[in-house]
Parts: C-alpha cells; sequence; structure tokens
C-alpha cells in the first residue's frame, strides 16, 4: 500500500502516514503515527464528506469543527495568494489568501488588483509570466503593487515567504 503524508501538519513528536481509498459510496482512510504507535479509521457512506480530512484532524489531535469534513492542517511553505486575471476588467486580481499565510498577514485580500510584480507591470503578461514573476527572483520575499479597487488606493506591499499552517 503507498502510505502518505500529504503535507499534513506534523505535530510534534508524531511521525503521520495514511492511506485513503473506496469505491462507489463507500470511503475509507486509515493512518498512523509512527512514534506514537497510534492509528485511526474512518469509514463513511457520505459523499459530501471527507474521510481523510476528518482521519487527519482526530490524529494530529485537533479538534473537530464544521470544516474538519472537507479541510485538514497541512504545513505549507510560501505567501499563499491565488492570482487570477478578471476576463471583464483585464486585470490581474487576487482571487484567494490563505487564512493566517504571509500575504494575510501582509494585509492582502481577495479582489485586489496586482499592477506590478518586482516593479514589472502585469499588464499584457500572460497568467504563467505573471506566476513566474511571482517567483523569479529567488528571494524568500516579493515586493507587489497592489490596488484596493473600492478605495481606489495603491499600495506597495512586501510579501514574506515562510511556513505556515492551514486548514484549506
Amino acid at each position: 500500500m503507498d502510505w502518505v503524508d500529504r503535507e499534513a501538519y506534523q505535530p510534534p513528536g508524531m511521525e503521520l502516514l495514511g492511506h485513503a481509498g473506496g469505491a462507489g459510496s463507500y470511503h475509507a482512510w486509515i493512518a498512523l503515527t509512527k512514534k506514537q504507535r497510534r492509528g485511526v479509521v474512518v469509514l463513511s457512506t457520505a459523499n459530501d464528506l471527507s474521510v481523510e480530512a476528518m482521519g487527519w484532524t482526530l490524529l494530529q489531535r485537533l479538534p473537530l469543527k464544521r470544516e474538519s469534513g472537507n479541510y485538514f492542517a497541512r504545513e505549507i511553505v510560501g505567501s499563499w495568494i491565488a492570482f487570477d486575471f478578471d476576463k471583464q476588467s483585464q486585470t490581474l486580481r487576487v482571487t484567494k489568501v490563505f487564512p493566517k499565510s504571509p500575504a494575510s498577514h501582509a494585509g492582502l485580500s481577495a479582489g485586489m488588483i496586482i499592477q506590478k510584480i518586482e516593479n514589472v507591470p502585469t499588464a499584457g503578461k500572460s497568467l504563467a509570466e505573471c506566476g513566474t514573476l511571482f517567483r523569479a527572483n529567488g528571494s524568500p520575499k516579493v515586493r507587489l503593487e497592489l490596488v484596493e479597487p473600492e478605495r481606489k488606493e495603491t499600495n506597495i506591499v512586501e510579501v514574506t515567504r515562510g511556513k505556515f499552517l492551514t486548514s484549506g
């Protein structure tokens, strides 16, 4: 069986591995922490819940919440914003900012327009070119010129990439 960690948050003193499977409306997930010699098995016939998300949450000893049925805590490295081109305005816009991420701490929010990345205008660039600009300098920091569309304010923000914990 292929045992994976799926970038799940690894609490101190744990080494988590899991495996999911199923067919039709039957869903199964099993995982263990090798260092503490504990395991969790989750079985379900519910198609609107993730047995994997619930299982990782239990094994990580995090509180079960409504969102635990769909998302589990992951440890991610980056600045973590998602962006896309707005078809109407032809501008690069922030579409999602992960809570507790470096981008969130820098004050970014969905809907902001990204005018420049590292002092390079995004106008006329493809999404792939903007993605390359976002990580091109190899530095742990990226400089963005942003416009808050409602207030029509322009700000220059420096976002530091780093490790953070997210649940969705």
